[in-house]
């Protein structure tokens, strides 16, 4: 999975037939991501909170939508973990953590979704 969200987080990559999860394995050094691969494709990433969040286990037989879901469930979790973890060093305006947010090379569209979010949780101070 590219490391720089293009709006495409698997690009050309997902299948087009059902898959079959083979098995799931926590991702070294990183305990809120799990690695999860799939019969006759390419193993993919996942936030933890987004395999628990579907209940995904080995077994499952995904169709390419329910896929797509899960990778774009996915992209979502690491925009707001970034802005999380930005804002974790001191207060910030909307206007600035998008800014970075988008220097990280999120897509716009999913930073402005973030943003919304954060904002209507009250976690963004313009006044930063």
């Amino acid at each position: 999975m590219p490391g720089r969200d293009t709006g495409d987080p698997a690009g050309s990559l997902l299948p087009t037939r059902p898959v079959e999860v083979l098995r799931l394995e926590r991702v070294p050094r990183r305990t809120d991501r799990l690695q999860v691969h799939f019969a006759g494709c390419e193993p993919v990433e996942l936030a933890l909170e987004v395999v628990e969040r579907h209940r995904l286990a080995a077994g499952d037989v995904l169709d390419p939508r329910t896929l797509r879901t899960l990778l774009d469930e996915h992209e979502a979790w690491r925009v707001r973990s970034a802005a999380l973890s930005l804002l974790s060093y001191r207060a910030r305006g909307r206007e600035e953590l998008g800014r970075r947010l988008r220097r990280k090379g999120f897509a716009a569209a999913r930073v402005r979704r973030c943003l919304h979010e954060l904002e209507a949780a009250g976690l963004l101070d313009d006044r930063a």
